[in-house]
C-alpha cells in the first residue's frame, strides 16, 4: 500500500507500525526493505499454502503467543480437511463455477480466518 505521504507499506491496515514501512515511493525500488514472516511459520508443514497468514497478526501478536498458536492449529486443521476433499471439489467445480463469486479486488479480507 502507498500512503498519502508517500510511504510504501507491507500491510495496508498497520500504517503506524515501523516494521510495516518498506520505504518511500521517492526511494529507488532497491532501497525498500523486505518485511518477512519468520519462525514458527517458515518451518511449518503448511507454510507453502498458508504463507504465514496475516502479516499484522504475525508481527503484533495481539492475542499473545497462545492465541497465535491456536489460530495456527485451526488453520492447519482447515487446510488438512480441505486436502481430504480436494478431489471431490475439483470434480464438482465445473458444475458450480457460476455460483462462486469472489470479488475481483483485494479488500484485505483473509481467505483463511
Amino acid at each position: 500500500a502507498i500512503t498519502t505521504d508517500g510511504r510504501v507499506l507491507a500491510c495496508p491496515i498497520a500504517g503506524e507500525f515501523l516494521w510495516n514501512e518498506m520505504g518511500n515511493k521517492i526511494d529507488a525500488l532497491h532501497s525498500f526493505k523486505k518485511v518477512e514472516i519468520g519462525e514458527p511459520c517458515t518451518s511449518c508443514d503448511v507454510y507453502d499454502i498458508c504463507g504465514g497468514r496475516c502479516l499484522f497478526a504475525y508481527k503484533e501478536r495481539l492475542w499473545g503467543d497462545e492465541g497465535f498458536r491456536a489460530v495456527c492449529r485451526v488453520t492447519k486443521h482447515l487446510i488438512h480437511q480441505l486436502e481430504g476433499v480436494k478431489g471431490v471439489v475439483m470434480e464438482k467445480l465445473p458444475q458450480i463455477e457460476g455460483e462462486i463469486d469472489y470479488p475481483p479486488f483485494n479488500n484485505t479480507t483473509e481467505i483463511i480466518p
